[in-house]
């Protein structure tokens, strides 16, 4: 498994709410992705909370806690692109 990587959390010290980033965490065995082999996820979206110890981060399937000290890799992304409108027939 990847070893802690202090400068991701660092870096993401520097966030703020409303910014969008993402964060690549390590999984425990808790989580069910864990069970299918998988050892890391990603979290895309807007910070809701950080403190000293976690990030909250609003995602399209909903809201996704993750612990620092699980932080693998993390940074900062621009807005989605706007929606495209389907012509319709």
């Amino acid at each position: 498994m990847t070893s802690p990587t202090p400068a991701a959390s660092r870096l993401l010290q520097h966030g703020a709410a409303g910014q969008r980033w993402v964060v690549r965490y390590a999984l425990t065995e808790d989580d069910a992705a864990a069970h299918q082999g998988h050892s890391l996820t990603d979290a895309l979206g807007s910070i809701t909370e950080l403190t000293s110890e976690f990030v909250s981060i609003s995602t399209r399937s909903g809201l996704v806690t993750v612990p620092l000290s699980a932080v693998r890799l993390a940074k900062p992304v621009p807005p989605p692109p706007p929606r495209r409108i389907r012509a319709e027939k």
